[in-house]
């Protein structure tokens, strides 16, 4: 319920919605049948949370919704080699375009991201905006990804980077010294007591789990234009998880006569 609650709130936690169930069916606690039957149990729970809102917002959309049609503009900009990944680069790279398109804006060298997403979407004009910026993004993937893998790959480690390496100040962006000096040597002793617990109990559902959460939402973030705002979703689901899996930190039990 309060995953299905989460997906409502901030939609990329779906992809944590099937993550969770791959986990749950594939480590192996308990029998098959029990790890299937939770499974279905987590998938029915999610979707009859999420399935109300995406039955209004489908049909007012005209197709199917789940649970948003935004983030489209955001994964174009993530696959956007030439501005590494950055909405503030593709503005400026871009600014002739824009300014072609809307002329009222030459004065300005990094135009809206508005007027930037509404200049690639024009470039199939015979779609809507939403299909349109999609159409882009697979085509960045084709030509950056699979024409470039080795820089398209590099952005996609210096995204992950700029996700984890400093903490999110909020919207006035003010910084604070202690939090900064804190938050990297944080993140990563929190990723070595994930990997370690990992190592210690690799049967853990729990930790596994963990790991997983951790790893996807870092790997679906960083294909859009990531922040270090993206890391702010992430931390309490972190916090969490180093707290469950320095429990697992201690050899498992071995059974003796």
């Amino acid at each position: 319920l309060a995953l299905g609650a989460g997906i409502l709130v901030r939609p990329d936690f779906l992809v944590l919605a099937p993550t969770t169930a791959v986990v749950t069916a594939a480590v192996a606690w308990t029998s098959v049948r029990e790890r299937l039957a939770a499974t279905a149990l987590l998938v029915a729970t999610v979707a009859v949370v999420v399935a109300p809102w995406s039955v209004v917002a489908t049909r007012a959309a005209g197709r199917l919704v789940l649970p948003t049609t935004s983030g489209a503009s955001s994964f174009w900009v993530g696959t956007y080699l030439p501005s590494d990944g950055s909405t503030r680069r593709a503005r400026a790279l871009l600014a002739p375009d824009v300014h072609e398109r809307f002329p009222d804006t030459y004065r300005d060298a990094l135009p809206l991201g508005v007027d930037l997403m509404r200049t690639v979407a024009d470039w199939r004009p015979e779609l809507d905006d939403g299909e349109s910026i999609q159409r882009a993004t697979m085509a960045n993937l084709r030509v950056y990804a699979l024409g470039h893998p080795l820089a398209f790959a590099r952005m996609q480690l210096r995204k992950v980077w700029r996700m984890w390496s400093r903490p999110y100040q909020g919207h006035n962006r003010t910084r604070t010294w202690w939090k900064e000096a804190l938050h990297v040597p944080g993140a990563l002793a929190a990723a070595l007591v994930v990997a370690a617990a990992l190592v210690l109990r690799r049967r853990s559902p729990v930790v596994a789990l963990v790991a997983a959460i951790l790893v996807v939402g870092t790997a679906f973030n960083a294909l859009a234009a990531v922040q270090p705002r993206a890391n702010a979703r992430f931390v309490p689901l972190a916090l969490l998880g180093v707290a469950v899996a320095a429990t697992h930190v201690r050899p498992a039990p071995r059974s003796g006569r």
